[in-house]
């Protein structure tokens, strides 16, 4: 069966041009409000603060990585910290109801992966008016307020996934699907309309929305089985727990259909190493997880901190896979930190 898509575009980015992002295990090329800068994490802080992680969901392991690296830098930095999870993109009233807990519990700041860029402006609002300090974490936010965003542009990554096929095809007529994840939500719309514009450029790309969804396996699945019974592309760019999914699907029935992952977890990077996966794209959540910590206990001392801070982004295939990518990417920890405040 044949795979249909609309047009794809390709433009090589600023963010994925730097060789390397992590200069030592304290110290990153960042891009600062628009400059490449070297960073170097803080050692010590000046008081206990109490910081309130809020996350999307644990189902995607991508997340096990940021709720590690969060608690472990706090626990370096001797920050009290409480990390939440809504257990879904479907579930802002819970992430709302997290926040308002945090908030009763006199939390110093907040670093929040929202479930959605908007509705939680209302809550955020509030805490600048009370002088907290809001840290937008990977997903973003469309908040003038917010002190700062630890977060890369989605749109180059959505510009570099597709750039990773056209390398390849050149002029061969092609179809792709894309799996953007759920919908409404900044990162996905971000990334897949720069795929769409960028296959505009192209005549001989066809390009598919196979379908919206939670990156949980049970939808991903259910719209990776419903497309391809009746469909199939010669490509599939998707969020991670798609390319996953995509792995399984062409062992299933023989079918080799080539896989872009345009972010990373333990999974993506395990079927990159054994190639079942053709190309997932970092946008180094650890180091993000580290960026906006560190921010936030900045802007807690009286520091000015950057607008956006982001790591570079990359391609990563089986061949350009380095120790440094693998540790930007990949936490050791075997589960989903969860946890509340320690009480004094």
């Amino acid at each position: 069966m044949k795979w249909y898509f609309i047009n794809f575009f390709i433009i090589t980015t600023l963010l994925c041009t730097f060789a390397e992002t992590a200069i030592g295990e304290s110290s990153y090329l960042v891009i600062s409000d628009g400059k490449k800068i070297h960073y170097s994490l803080l050692k010590k802080t000046s008081k206990t603060w109490k910081i309130c992680a809020l996350l999307p969901n644990g189902r995607d392991k991508y997340w096990w990585g940021v709720s590690h690296v969060l608690n472990t830098q706090a626990e370096k930095l001797k920050v009290n910290l409480a990390v939440y999870d809504a257990g879904s993109y479907n579930n802002i009233d819970l992430q709302k109801k997290q926040l308002k807990q945090c908030e009763d519990e006199s939390a110093d700041a907040f670093i929040i992966a929202a479930v959605d860029p908007e509705k939680l402006n209302y809550e955020i609002d509030r805490l600048i008016g009370q002088g907290k300090i809001v840290i937008d974490l990977i997903n973003g936010i469309e908040n003038p307020n917010i002190t700062s965003h630890s977060i890369v542009s989605w749109s180059n990554v959505g510009k570099l996934a597709f750039d990773s096929i056209i390398q390849i095809e050149n002029d061969r007529e092609i179809s792709i699907g894309v799996l953007p994840g759920p919908k409404d939500s900044k990162w996905v719309e971000s990334t897949f309309q720069a795929i769409i514009k960028s296959a505009e450029l192209y005549p001989n790309v066809k390009l598919i929305n196979i379908g919206y969804g939670a990156t949980e396996a049970g939808e991903q699945a259910s719209l990776i089985r419903t497309f391809f019974a009746e469909n199939s592309v010669d490509y599939v760019i998707s969020n991670a727990v798609a390319a996953n999914i995509m792995v399984h699907y062409n062992s299933l029935y023989g079918d080799n259909v080539k896989i872009i992952s345009f972010y990373s977890n333990l999974e993506t990077i395990e079927n990159l190493k054994n190639k079942y996966i053709d190309v997932t794209i970092t946008d180094f959540p650890l180091i993000q997880a580290k960026l906006a910590i560190d921010s936030a206990i900045r802007a807690l001392g009286g520091e000015k901190i950057p607008s956006v801070i982001s790591p570079t982004i990359k391609a990563l295939k089986n061949n350009n896979l380095s120790e440094s990518d693998i540790q930007g990417t990949l936490s050791t920890g075997k589960w989903l930190i969860r946890k509340e405040f320690t009480k004094n």
